[in-house]
Parts: C-alpha cells; sequence; structure tokens
C-alpha cells in the first residue's frame, strides 16, 4: 500500500472532511478520529465509507461494519438451538407446528429465546468488535510500516540530500580552496613574474671591463642621448677617486659647453674649438708613428659622402709620407708637392732631395708614377679635396701651424677630458676632417702609452665620422690598450652608414643602449638588444628622464635588455663657475693650444649660435692679460712652400677664402 499524506490512503481523493461521524467500533477502539485521522498517523480517510472500505482488506466478511447478527451462521443456529431447547424442554407436548399457532407458546418462547438472543448478539459483537479491531490493526501495521518506510526513505533521501549538500559544501569548499590556491599561486606566479621583470629592467651596475668593449648609443632626435652622455662622464668623475681620461668629440658643441662650465673639471678641461684656432699640424710627428699616420690620411681627407679613391689615397700617403720627412711641412708644402713640376714647371729641389731619402717604394712610386701623366689628374683630384679644407679659413689656421700643441698622451696621462667642439653648424661638411684628425690623434695616443689607465672616447653623431675601415679599427685598438669607444648617432639606416659599417657597430660594442627607435632601426637594434621591437616601442623620454633600453656583453648573456634611466638636467644641478671664470678658462685654453698669437679672430669668424652666445669670444677676459695679435709665423720650409694667410680681415663663414700663393 502507497500511502500518501496529501490525500486519501484509499481513494486518492484531495478533499478532506473534518466533520466525519466513525462508525461506533472505530470509535470505540478509537482508530478514527472526525478530522478522519487513522490511529494518530499522519494518514486519513475522505469518508467513514473509504475507511470502512481500506477496513475491509483485512476483515472476514462475516464480521464486516455492515454485517448484522440475524447475518451471522452462529447466531442463526444459537437462536434456533434456544428454540428448539424451548419446545424440547419447555413444552414438549406440542410440537412445533402447534407452538406456532400458540400465542401463550410464542410468548413463552419469545420470553425464553430472547435471553438466548441477546446472548447470542453479545457472543457476536464480541467476537466481531476484535476482528474489526484485528484488521484495524493490520490496517495500522501495514500503514505504519508505509510511514516508517516513508519515514526512513525521507531519512534517507534527507541523509542524501544533507550527505549530497555536504558533498556539494565540501566539493564547494574544495573548489574555492583550489580556486583561491590557484589565485595565490597565479598572484604569486605573477607578483614573481612581476619581480623577474622588475629584476629584469631594473639598471644593473656594468662592470668596469665591459665597458672597454665599447657603448653604443642609438636614438631620434630629443631622445635624451646627449643627457645620457654627459651624466654618464659626470658619474665616472664623482663616483671614482681616480677617474678615466675622456676624449669627448661634439659636433654641435652643445655638450662642450655644458661639460666645461661645471666647477669640478675646471682644472681638467681641454677644449679643442676652431673658434680658438688650436695648433693642429698635419704632419707634426711628435708622438705620433709615422707610419700609422701615413695609413689615418686617407681617412682624415675622406668624408661620409666623398672617399678617397684606391687611386686618390695611394697617391695621398706616398705625398704624406714624403712631407714627414720635411721639417715644418703644412698643407701649402703638401699642394706644392702635388704643383711639382705641373705645366712643366722645374723641378723642386727640396722635394727631389726627400724623394732620394724615402724607402724603395714610396721613392720608385715618385721616381715612375707621381709625375706621370697617368697621374696628373690624380693629382688635381688630391689638390680640389685640399683646397675643399685649405679654402675654409678656420680649417686652415689650424692645420697650417707650424707646430701641434695639442698633445692628447699627456691629456690622457693627467686625467683630462678633452672637449672636441667641431663645429658642424658652421664648418659644414668641413667639420669631418677636424673630428677624424682628432680620432687618429687619439688612436695614436692610446696605443702608444706606456700606462694603461683607462680612457674613453665618446663620439656624438658619429656618422659624422664612420668609415668601413677606420671604424672597426677604432673600437679594436681602443679594446686593446685599455680604452673604450662611445659612439652615439640618430639612425643605424642613413647614407653616412653603410652595412659594413653598421655590422662594425653591431658587432663590436658590448653595451648597447637605445631609445625610441623607428622604421628599419626598430628591428634592427631589437636583434641587436635581444627583444621584441614592441617593447623598444615603450622606451622613450619622459618629462623627467629619458629611458634607454639597455644590454651588457656578460656571461651568461642577459636575457632581455634593462632600462636604464638618466634624469634630464641632472647635469644642470652641479656647481658651475661663473661667466668671468669660464672666459678666463676659455683664453688660458686657446693661448696653451695656438701656435702664437693670430690675427685671425675665430670669434668674429663665427657667429655664434643664439641659443650658445657663451660660446662667443668676443674678447678677452677683463681679469686676463691682453696679448697683441700679430700676423701668423711664415712657413718653415724655405724653398718652393706657401705661406699663411696675413690678413686679419674677417671673411663670410659661409664662403671658403681664397689661398694667396707665391
Amino acid at each position: 500500500m502507497a500511502a500518501s499524506r496529501d490525500k486519501c490512503i484509499q481513494c486518492g481523493n484531495r478533499h478532506r472532511s473534518y466533520d466525519l461521524e466513525p462508525p461506533p467500533e472505530s470509535v470505540a477502539s478509537g482508530s478514527l478520529d472526525p478530522n478522519g485521522k487513522f490511529m494518530g498517523m499522519p494518514y486519513w480517510f475522505c469518508s467513514v465509507e473509504c475507511y470502512k472500505k481500506a477496513v475491509r482488506k483485512f476483515l472476514e466478511p462475516r464480521y464486516d461494519f455492515d454485517r448484522q447478527a440475524e447475518d451471522d451462521d452462529d447466531y442463526k443456529e444459537h437462536v434456533e438451538n434456544a428454540t428448539v431447547e424451548y419446545y424440547v424442554k419447555a413444552r414438549p407436548g406440542l410440537g412445533l407446528l402447534g407452538s406456532l399457532f400458540s400465542k401463550t407458546a410464542w410468548m413463552s418462547e419469545r420470553d425464553f429465546v430472547q435471553p438466548e438472543r441477546e446472548k447470542a448478539l453479545d457472543a457476536f459483537l464480541t467476537r466481531k468488535q476484535p476482528e474489526i479491531t484485528g484488521a484495524e490493526l493490520e490496517l495500522h501495521n501495514r500503514l505504519y510500516a508505509e510511514w516508517m518506510h516513508q519515514i526512513d526513505e525521507e531519512n534517507k533521501k534527507n541523509q542524501a540530500e544533507t550527505a549530497k549538500r555536504e558533498d556539494q559544501i565540501i566539493k564547494l569548499a574544495k573548489e574555492e580552496k583550489e580556486r583561491e590556491e590557484k589565485r595565490q599561486r597565479e598572484l604569486e606566479i605573477e607578483l614573481a613574474q612581476q619581480q623577474a621583470v622588475k629584476e629584469m629592467l631594473s639598471p644593473k651596475q656594468i662592470p668596469q671591463h665591459i665597458r672597454y668593449e665599447h657603448t653604443h648609443v642609438l636614438g631620434p632626435s630629443g631622445s635624451g642621448k646627449t643627457t645620457l652622455l654627459q651624466n654618464n662622464l659626470v658619474k665616472d668623475f664623482i663616483e671614482n677617486s681616480n677617474p678615466p681620461a675622456y676624449i669627448v668629440v661634439d659636433p654641435k658643441g652643445l655638450m662642450v659647453e655644458r661639460l666645461a662650465r661645471l666647477e669640478m673639471f675646471s682644472d681638467r678641461v681641454v677644449i679643442v674649438d676652431p673658434i680658438d684656432a688650436p695648433a693642429l699640424n698635419l704632419f707634426a710627428t711628435h708622438g705620433r708613428d709615422p707610419a700609422q699616420l701615413v695609413s689615418d690620411f686617407s681617412y682624415i681627407f675622406s668624408t661620409t659622402k666623398q672617399k678617397l679613391t684606391g687611386k686618390q689615397a695611394a697617391c695621398f700617403q706616398f705625398c704624406a709620407r714624403m712631407l714627414f720627412s720635411l721639417p715644418g711641412a703644412n698643407l701649402e708644402t703638401l699642394l706644392d708637392s702635388l704643383d711639382d713640376r705641373i705645366n712643366r714647371k722645374p723641378p723642386n729641389p727640396l722635394f727631389e732631395t726627400v724623394i732620394k731619402k724615402l724607402p724603395s717604394i714610396p721613392r720608385r712610386f715618385f721616381e715612375n708614377d707621381f709625375y706621370s701623366a697617368n697621374y696628373a689628374s690624380t693629382r688635381e683630384e688630391i689638390k680640389s679635396r685640399i683646397y675643399g679644407i685649405a679654402g675654409n679659413e678656420t680649417l686652415a689656421v689650424m692645420f697650417n701651424a707650424a707646430t701641434r700643441k695639442l698633445d692628447l698622451a699627456k691629456c690622457i696621462r693627467e686625467r683630462k677630458i678633452v672637449l672636441v667642439n667641431t663645429r658642424l653648424p658652421q664648418l659644414k661638411e668641413a667639420h669631418q676632417t677636424l673630428g677624424r684628425y682628432i680620432l687618429s690623434l687619439a688612436q695614436d695616443a692610446i696605443q702608444s702609452r706606456s700606462d694603461k689607465h683607462p680612457v674613453y672616447v665618446m663620439i656624438d653623431e658619429f656618422q659624422e665620422f664612420a668609415d668601413p675601415e677606420k671604424t672597426p679599427q677604432l673600437f679594436r685598438l681602443l679594446r686593446e690598450y685599455n680604452g673604450g669607444a662611445i659612439v652615439a648617432h640618430q639612425n643605424m639606416y642613413c647614407d653616412e652608414l653603410d652595412e659594413a659599417t653598421r655590422n662594425a657597430i653591431s658587432t663590436n660594442t658590448s653595451i648597447k643602449y637605445a631609445s625610441s627607435p623607428e622604421a628599419q632601426d626598430l628591428n634592427y637594434m631589437a636583434r641587436d638588444l635581444r627583444c621584441s621591437p614592441d617593447f623598444l616601442k615603450h622606451v622613450h623620454k619622459s618629462e623627467s628622464d629619458a629611458y634607454f633600453a639597455c644590454v651588457r656583453g656578460m656571461h651568461p648573456p642577459l636575457e632581455h635588455p634593462f632600462i636604464h634611466d638618466t634624469q634630464l638636467g641632472w647635469i644642470d644641478e652641479w656647481p658651475k663657475i661663473s661667466d668671468a671664470e669660464y672666459h678666463a678658462l676659455r683664453e688660458r685654453n686657446k693661448r696653451m693650444l695656438q701656435d702664437s698669437p693670430l690675427a685671425f679672430d675665430g670669434a668674429a669668424a663665427f657667429a655664434a649660435p643664439k641659443h650658445d652666445q657663451r660660446a662667443t669670444l668676443g674678447g678677452a677676459d677683463v681679469n686676463e692679460p691682453i696679448v697683441q695679435k700679430q700676423g701668423p709665423p711664415s712657413s718653415a720650409i724655405s724653398q718652393g712652400s706657401g705661406q699663411h694667410i696675413g690678413s686679419a680681415e674677417v671673411l663670410d663663414p659661409s664662403k671658403p677664402a681664397p689661398w694667396k700663393r707665391k
């Protein structure tokens, strides 16, 4: 029996009556209340009839609720036996038939039989009630078992649901724990990655020995290259009790101006500025290797846009080799040698004497080739190249000096900071000759010194002085002699740099800085720095700092470039000398480097840029003695030589001054 608590357990009717009149039997047993609930259980009947139907399933038909005593065989038998007994015992004389028609006999029979009837009725009821009660009990047991089963099922269901909920809670808790652990792991990984990235990108100290493997700085205009260069130079001096020597080639002069005004460098700076007409005789050999000088001449007299041909270079080198044997030789002497025997001029006895004393190969060249028609055009081409330089009065005064006053070897020994302003804005392409000459002097000075004190050659706008042959040589020689090159420029792909020079820069520089590279430079520097191009796109200058991606040639190599930041305007925080002190410094420097007081007025020849008015030296400082200007010294060569420009007139710097020949 499947019982339900929300409907009649017999017919399934869901409408419940609360005013039943239970049958006497159920009232007697207390099994059915007026609300239809059966024996205190949660089950109910919608009607008495449904109650009876349910009980009848366990009740013998003879004891049915609706069955009367008269229908019971035992009752009938008992009454019949009582009647028979009456007639047999009470009226034995009368037959059965007679008793039926005898009123008296009948009445007596009722009186006699009635008590037996009542006994039989009592006996019937006595038997019926226990049967009904038993049937109800059986129904109760069945329903109770069903109830217990339902309770057990509900308990099981509840337990299962509870267990399921607990499992779900445990599962959710486990999942939450796993999620939390995963979040924690991810957070730890993220923090570790952030720390790794921070560590990876954080500035790193570059060991001193790595700096001898050279430094390359690339960034467009305004990226902070000059700031990086000058800040690193200042740090070298404030962080070292025995600082390195520096040779700084600055085509625009901005860095020269800033560094020269720092108080900390007042006793260290040597300024090479065309405006001061320093004595830089090209053929002075003191402190230099003549063989190296000869090989450098092709480099010095080339430009990034106009290289010497092989024939020109050979002729140039042999002429230079000859002039190194002549005391006091200068550019005019070189021009005289190129004009020798031209247009059937008689041989210059000076050159004839020198040629005879040359080694066999140079002598053979002059005896067999130099004066031949085959080299006539070559000599003219070289003369044109010389005129391109000598036609600039500023360069002519410097290179035609009787001697060379700049002693870079001594400057390096004394830990000087040599600041070279090649004045690109004023000299245009001619500034390259001055820069290349200084670099050749630097190479000689570094490789010929006995001590190995650190020295750095810093070259801004390096593309102006780059050369496919001399650039690798510069890197190699400096490294071998405890020197480091620091080269900075704007583009890897430009007219001045060919593939060989780019490869030389990339291969020979272990320390690399890059900021905001664009176009082809982006992928090139990403390869050099071992990073993605996207990373370099985000490395650029802020309002307060210039940022550079940087790698260094260490072992093991860095997996990724770090970020090097350098403060903008940091150099301005250091004490500076006054304007009067600066002008006095420039005057002392000028007197130290000039061959003798000259009539040439460099300050007037150069119209100083508006943003650099302090660089003009219109007159001597009031605290310095006034030097009487004199004419330039005459040529030291007695025969066949030219002379310096003797006029003191100020020429237009945009137009080359003509040479005055004998």
